[in-house]
């Protein structure tokens, strides 16, 4: 598998790549209108939707190597030749040593921050600053900085996965919970931190804790508990995104906004008849894959693809029918698939772009 990443490293950073198919397509179109202004977070709260396991500084490329066993790597972008910054294998650099699988991959003042599973079956959060990781916290996981902040789920006191959140100040090192975990299931994918509150949800329903008083609302009300709840939210421009299942034909992405109180449907999926498995907003587009829930008819083929619907013009665009996922990340323009044997059946790695003649898609795969 020689020089394998360095491939797909090299066409993020510009190289050539293969046509793929278009063919299938996916409607209905409602209030398709916001605000494109760019956001605090970037691209980082998006990719946290599928766990965070992407990375992309000025210099460098963080990523769990699904080649070798979701364990982090770094690409130096700085390097003149793929051969400056590769191994034998073409990976990269590897970081983490003998722990798990890397996620919640980050950066705060220069340092890279992701969360692991030690030797010993704990969960922690790590720091690389120079050389070997170094652990940041204890019994933790998907550390979010901001403001002043560290956010995080804390596993020490959880029971039946119902980690407390918690945030530690950067200034003195002392911790408070800011949310209990009893009675909920709090979705370790993604939290946000904007408007004063702290974003998250369980699987039912949006919910935000004003980090002034602590007090938690439920912003959803049980409305979509029937629809599958609530799937991959993630904060952008003002609004919380999310998704919800095709439970009761009412498959859609939906957005509360912050200023208004109100719940909007973006975009109905395939008339509601859709299995929506990845979920990434950016400025003004949202990234979404997925495939027709219901059999289809008889000399009809089942809608589904990889999908890029405009917030502005509300116009879609099949990227490729191919299988995507189960995890992608934003790498600026681009879309990073990520595929691994434990759930599709093969490792595998995909970058898409955008050219004046449509999506373009180089894969390698190790079967």
């Amino acid at each position: 598998m020689q020089n394998v990443i360095a491939i797909i490293l090299s066409v993020l950073m510009g190289l050539g790549a293969f046509p793929n198919t278009n063919g299938a397509s996916i409607d209905a179109v409602v209030d398709a209108s916001t605000d494109a202004s760019s956001d605090a977070y970037g691209d980082l709260i998006a990719n946290r939707a599928s766990a965070g396991r992407f990375y992309e500084t000025d210099d460098s490329v963080w990523w769990a190597n699904v080649f070798d066993g979701r364990r982090l790597y770094r690409w130096d972008k700085t390097k003149s030749a793929i051969a400056e910054s590769a191994n034998a294998d073409g990976a990269g650099t590897l970081v983490t040593g003998e722990l798990g699988t890397a996620q919640y991959i980050s950066e705060y003042d220069g340092d890279i921050y992701f969360s692991a599973t030690a030797a010993d079956g704990s969960y922690n959060v790590y720091r690389v600053t120079d050389g070997e990781p170094e652990l940041f916290i204890a019994d933790a996981f998907g550390a979010l900085f901001y403001d002043g902040y560290v956010y995080y789920h804390n596993t020490a006191d959880a029971a039946l996965h119902a980690e407390s959140i918690y945030r530690m100040s950067l200034a003195d090192g002392k911790g408070e919970k800011l949310v209990d975990g009893k009675g909920h299931e709090w979705l370790g994918l993604t939290i946000s931190v904007a408007d004063g509150c702290l974003y998250l949800a369980d699987p039912v329903d949006l919910y935000a804790c004003d980090l002034e008083t602590l007090e938690l609302t439920n912003l959803t009300g049980g409305r979509f508990a029937v629809d599958g709840g609530i799937n991959k939210p993630q904060y952008r421009d003002g609004a919380v995104y999310f998704y919800t299942y095709q439970y009761n034909d009412n498959a859609a992405i939906y957005r509360y906004v912050a200023a208004t109180g109100k719940i909007e449907q973006v975009l109905l999926l395939n008339g509601g008849d859709f299995w929506c498995d990845v979920l990434l907003v950016d400025d003004d587009r949202v990234i979404f894959n997925g495939r027709q829930a219901s059999q289809p008819n008889e000399g009809e083929q089942r809608v589904r693809g990889l999908y890029e619907f405009d917030l502005v013009t509300g116009t879609i665009t099949l990227i490729t029918t191919d299988i995507t996922g189960p995890t992608c990340y934003l790498a600026g323009d681009d879309i990073i698939s990520i595929r691994c044997a434990a759930d599709t059946g093969e490792n595998a790695v995909t970058i898409y772009t955008e050219t004046d003649d449509g999506w373009y898609g180089v894969t390698v795969r190790n079967d």
